[in-house]
């Protein structure tokens, strides 16, 4: 199976923009269109930019709340998560 990934991203402007595409796309009325040139919703890509601006903003929310209760120490786990997984592709470099 052939992925074609292409995200465009600044953090969340570039998934909104593809999002606002897709969903351009998905209510976009094909009337009498030949079937080669309809317009058509690529709904595994308008779900995979929706699942990461939704993560996006559940980081968020869990940042703010981890930060407003435990202050700065609530981002020591978050910041060993990303040294683990740093450690792999440093490796590979060396």
């Amino acid at each position: 199976m052939l992925i074609k990934a292409v995200i465009r991203t600044t953090h969340l402007t570039g998934l909104i923009t593809d999002i606002s595409i897709e969903l351009g796309r998905l209510f976009y009325w094909n009337r009498s269109t030949p079937e080669h040139i309809k317009v058509l919703c690529d709904r595994t890509h308008l779900k995979v930019q929706a699942s990461l601006v939704l993560a996006f903003f559940c980081g968020a929310l869990l940042g703010a709340y981890g930060f407003s209760h435990l202050g700065f120490s609530s981002t020591i786990f978050l910041a060993l998560i990303l040294a683990i997984l740093s450690i792999g592709p440093l490796i590979e470099d060396f």
